[in-house]
């Protein structure tokens, strides 16, 4: 297992941020919105959902993930 040391400790001792990954699954996305996946592939494919391909993988920024959640809230 590797482990990155810094002059504040190891990765795994910092905060919550440093272990979430920076892009997500479809899947992923889905289960974080609460959403099925159909849904969150519709909206990939609309736009509403930004989206990155790497190779055959289509990933999504956790930012864009929040943001949407963060609009969605009521107030």
């Amino acid at each position: 297992m590797y482990t990155a040391h810094t002059a504040t400790g190891s990765r795994s001792d910092r905060g919550d941020s440093d272990s979430q990954p920076l892009l997500l699954s479809v899947g992923q996305a889905a289960r974080l919105l609460g959403v099925g996946t159909t849904l969150c592939w519709e909206m990939v494919h609309s736009g509403q959902l930004p989206s990155i391909r790497l190779g055959r993988r289509v990933l999504i920024p956790r930012a864009a993930v929040e943001r949407l959640a963060h609009i969605s809230e009521i107030p």
